[in-house]
């Protein structure tokens, strides 16, 4: 093979499971990757050697980080996403086209690992449903577009997950979650249907921001938007996954007295395991209550 010419591309299993979950989630890091599909990868290279592969065939985008604000030494993020091409590859051998294609270019770098870190988090929630028998939930992602709006109008027309909820002074406050699933579990003998509401926190956000979501989360709930995508939902709730127990500890000071406070759960994303999210008293409320999602 000379220099510079691609290898061939003879699909697996697993990579039809990578690339379908790009497509689920729209877009990843190598390090989600590594973790969930090359578990014996000690040094990351066969990922690296695997996921450039598929950047070399078109059926993903590869972009390089090259501003991050790094929280530990090492390499500089790579970031993947699922490309048409890719779409096709899939939806050819699968049946089912991926809902999450890359159209365009890459938003900016705090934005794609906002999102990266919102597609891991899907991931874990899934595996974490499938481990206790459950169906895998629904989901809505920030920026699903509702199809054939145009460009110019309103963001509450063009986007799923984006309301302006009206406040009682005639203004109105903007409710637009990170993701939105619809998670049916076994309650008091019946299908219980709860929807949540999830924001992703990196920790980029000043704490005046994020009581500033509340009011349009309040009304979101008061008016039971969510129906609106889910009909049947039992109940809502919004969920927070931050990055350390201090950055949890000082968004429930900020939130406690705050409308929407008793929908809100928090934990870390050290503890949101796939092995013990939905079954471990890991989810915060801002009165201080320290509950599971589902009991044994």
């Amino acid at each position: 093979m000379r220099r510079g010419q691609s290898k061939g591309l003879a699909a697996t299993p697993r990579d039809f499971g990578i690339l379908g979950s790009l497509g689920l989630v729209g877009c990843l890091t190598s390090k989600s990757i590594r973790k969930w599909w090359f578990t014996r990868d000690k040094t990351g290279e066969a990922t690296r050697r695997r996921m450039k592969l598929f950047a070399d065939h078109g059926l993903t985008q590869r972009i390089a980080i090259s501003v991050s604000r790094q929280q530990r030494p090492g390499r500089m993020p790579l970031v993947h996403r699922l490309t048409p091409m890719g779409a096709d590859f899939v939806e050819d051998e699968t049946g089912q086209r991926p809902p999450r294609v890359a159209r365009s270019d890459p938003p900016k770098p705090h934005t794609l690992l906002h999102r990266a870190g919102m597609g891991e988090c899907i991931l874990r929630f899934n595996a974490a449903c499938r481990n206790q028998g459950f169906s895998e939930p629904e989901w809505v992602l920030e920026y699903d577009a509702v199809p054939g709006t145009p460009p110019s109008a309103p963001l509450s027309q063009r986007f799923f997950l984006r309301w302006d909820v009206p406040l009682k002074d005639g203004q109105t406050a903007a409710c637009w979650p990170d993701a939105l699933c619809k998670f049916t579990l076994p309650k008091n003998d019946r299908l219980w249907k709860m929807v949540i509401a999830w924001e992703y926190d990196r920790s980029t956000d000043k704490h005046s921001q994020l009581a500033g979501k509340m009011p349009g989360y309040d009304g979101w709930l008061k008016h039971r938007l969510d129906r609106q995508l889910f009909p049947d939902a039992d109940a809502a709730r919004i969920f927070f996954v931050v990055p350390s127990k201090d950055r949890r500890n000082n968004t429930i000071a900020t939130l406690k007295d705050g409308p929407a406070a008793s929908h809100v759960r928090l934990t870390t994303l050290d503890e949101f395991q796939p092995e013990s999210l939905l079954t471990e008293p890991i989810w915060w409320t801002p009165s201080g209550e320290c509950r599971s999602i589902i009991t044994r």
